[in-house]
């Protein structure tokens, strides 16, 4: 090895590892109960320590994964850790469902009163669509583009 250079170590695979066959036969529950076999490259080498590069690593591993379900699989087991991560306490929520209570109340007080009306499909998609037309046919929207 020359002076100055890294040298990336090799990572060999147990043989106890689960082949491709074997994960794709595995169902969602069990995935999430089983250990996590270490990537190919190991994440803390220099060249992977910042995390803007393990992130794109473990991207590109995950993308690596030609089987769709695999790599929903994994979206899946991140999503449940995002979700479980933002659990509000039983104060946090409280103040969530009183906050929408009081939104849906307003909602209702002004549609109620008729400060607020009410368009039925056709008519609200109409609209959206004159507003759209007169916004590309504004001059300064002409000019941005």
């Amino acid at each position: 090895m020359a002076t100055g250079t890294l040298e990336r170590p090799q990572t060999v695979v147990p043989s106890t590892a689960p082949t491709v066959g074997e994960q794709k036969a595995r169902s969602a529950e069990a995935f999430d109960s089983t250990a996590v076999v270490d990537p190919p490259v190991v994440l803390d080498q220099p060249e992977v320590r910042d995390t803007g590069a393990k992130i794109e690593h473990a991207v590109q591993l995950i993308l690596a994964l030609e089987d769709l379900d695999e790599r929903q699989l994994i979206v899946n087991r991140i999503q449940k850790s995002l979700d479980e991560d933002r659990e509000l306490s039983v104060e946090q929520q409280a103040e969530v469902d009183a906050a929408w209570r009081a939104e849906f109340r307003r909602r209702i007080d002004d549609i109620e009163s008729g400060r607020v009306q009410l368009l039925d499909h056709d008519e609200m998609m109409a609209q959206l669509r004159a507003e759209l037309a007169a916004r590309q046919a504004h001059p300064l929207h002409a000019n941005a583009a």
